[in-house]
């Protein structure tokens, strides 16, 4: 797919003077950009995010419970003495 981009003429409207100069950019292979706020883009269309944060955010969620199990045991044992 190539990309065309016309610049139209810069200096005021005269037909006669009028150029328009073609250039094209083949390497320039950018995905089509999706307008989140039009109403006729179908739900669950966006495109998938990141997993490393979920990862990362388990990952603490997990130390945070067995800090709370250590906690919670250190309590009991205190208790039991």
């Amino acid at each position: 797919m190539e990309w065309t981009i016309v610049k139209e003429q810069q200096h005021g409207s005269d037909a006669s003077n009028a150029k328009t100069s073609e250039t094209t950019y083949p390497d320039e292979q950018r995905k089509p950009r999706i307008d989140w706020e039009d109403p006729n883009v179908p739900v669950g269309n966006a495109p998938p995010l990141p997993r490393w944060p979920l990862a990362v955010m388990g990952l603490v969620w997990l130390v945070w419970v067995a800090f709370l199990l250590a906690m919670t045991l250190s309590v009991i044992q205190a208790s039991a003495v």
